[in-house]
């Protein structure tokens, strides 16, 4: 999960999160420490929360962790971005170009 595009909850999961979860500090953590989108992912895992597929029917990615200017460019990633994002990726990231998302 990747917070940097923002989230997508249904409103069940996002029920479940705030009802449940959000002053649950066995469920979700209280204080301001590690990073939010993972700690978004572990909250939502201890709720049963069921993560879907936000891919296009072409299974191109419709949300993206980087900037346009660095996700839209195959030289932009640095190595550690590279490590990184290979690590945490569900699905395998295909390059798209510009043009491609503009049509």
């Amino acid at each position: 999960m990747a917070g940097g595009p923002g989230y997508i909850l249904s409103k069940a999961a996002l029920e479940k999160f705030v009802l449940k979860g959000l002053s649950n500090p066995n469920i979700c953590r209280q204080d301001s420490g590690g990073f939010e989108d993972a700690e978004m992912g572990i909250c939502l895992d201890k709720l049963n929360v069921v993560y879907g597929d936000s891919r296009d029917p072409g299974k191109r990615w419709k949300f993206f962790p980087y900037a346009p200017d660095i996700q839209l460019d195959p030289e932009g990633f640095k190595a550690e971005d590279k490590a990184w994002f290979s690590d945490y990726i569900t699905h395998p990231y295909v390059y798209v170009s510009f043009e491609v998302c503009i049509v």
